[in-house]
């Protein structure tokens, strides 16, 4: 783009949103998502990013816990799936839904391609997925300043890094930004907002919210329950997995690597003080999602495990100081997982063959 020429930016035409439909009980979703991963194979650019050092899953672990490629086109496989169980409604099902043109209607399943993680519950029930892109989006965040009236700010942006403001109709800045950098935006000689080109997120739910009869992943949106990869392949589905501690982070894939490392690195004395289960919230701030989870499981401690960086936001922060109040209050002992930073997650550490250090709160 040549300097001072300015790209035109086109608003995208808002269609009506899909009411989506409630969700299916454990059983049939389980019995859905179970068939979609016999149908689906593991790519070897997915199969050489689980085995790198970054993951350290072996084939045996990556059989054991289900991994697969889920592919953008993937009409062929719901067919599949549809002749396999005798089924053609694939209602209440995050993920599927029902694809309609002026010809022909099918089908299908939403999403990218990506590595397709199942997230199980405390019985064992494949209840969803996220999956996760190899090349995510960039996005462009703002922080306004105290002056900033943000009804009459806009921030436009287009792929993969142009971004225009502007403000009161008047357009202030239009330009490209590197990824990671941030530019304040100033308005009449005054810092109007701090505009900043940052990686998108690479995590996402198998979700059909929004869709011609798709169903979204939430009410309630899943916590997996991950236990070691060899007690995972005699886990019998339908039993209760009862544990006295627990770990609790964030993300299906990081707890089931920790867990595995847990059980390695540790002495069987001390995996009966420490457990071998973990939950994987889908955040933070969503911990009251795993009250009923500790109580059927019968959880009487929690170590809390959560990624040193996100630990420094204030809002993560917030919940965190909640959720361990709540905990307390329904005597459930907390004990906080330390270790330095240089380590983002507790998979990080325990790859690192670093072990994290216990806070009793």
């Amino acid at each position: 783009m040549k300097k001072g020429q300015r790209r035109a930016v086109h608003k995208q035409n808002i269609e009506p949103l899909e009411q989506f439909l409630p969700k299916a009980n454990a059983e049939k979703l389980h019995t859905v998502y179970s068939t979609l991963l016999d149908c689906l194979s593991l790519t070897d650019e997915h199969y050489y990013h689980l085995t790198s050092p970054s993951r350290g899953l072996t084939d045996e672990v990556i059989i054991a816990r289900g991994y697969k490629t889920l592919s953008a086109r993937n009409a062929s496989i719901v067919r599949e799936i549809a002749e396999r169980l005798g089924i053609n409604d694939f209602s209440g099902i995050p993920g599927f839904y029902l694809h309609k043109s002026d010809t022909s209607e099918f089908w299908a399943i939403a999403g990218m391609e990506g590595i397709l993680i199942p997230y199980r519950d405390q019985r064992n029930n494949i209840i969803g997925f996220q999956y996760r892109i190899d090349n995510p989006p960039n996005e462009i965040h703002t922080r306004l300043q105290s002056r900033c009236r943000s009804e009459l700010l806009q921030v436009k942006f287009e792929q993969p890094n142009f971004v225009q403001v502007a403000y009161e109709g008047e357009i202030i800045f239009s330009g490209e930004l590197e990824l990671g950098e941030s530019k304040i935006i100033n308005y009449e000689g005054m810092p109007l907002c701090i505009i900043t080109l940052k990686k998108g997120n690479r995590y996402f739910w198998l979700s059909s919210a929004n869709k011609h009869k798709g169903t979204g992943v939430g009410n309630p949106a899943p916590v997996h329950v991950a236990v070691p990869s060899d007690e995972l392949a005699t886990w019998i589905r339908g039993s209760l997995r009862k544990a006295k501690t627990v770990w609790v982070s964030e993300g299906a894939l990081k707890c089931d690597i920790a867990v595995d490392l847990v059980k390695k690195l540790y002495s069987p004395e001390e995996l009966d003080d420490i457990g071998t289960t973990f939950l994987a919230l889908p955040g933070v701030n969503a911990f009251r999602l795993a009250f009923p989870i500790l109580h059927e499981m019968g959880v009487t401690m929690v170590n809390l495990a959560i990624d040193m960086d996100a630990a420094r936001n204030p809002q993560v922060q917030k919940a965190m100081i909640q959720f361990i109040k709540e905990l307390k209050t329904q005597k459930i002992r907390v004990r906080l997982a330390l270790w330095n930073d240089q380590y983002k997650g507790i998979d990080d550490l325990l790859l690192a063959r670093q072990l994290p250090q216990f806070h009793y709160v």
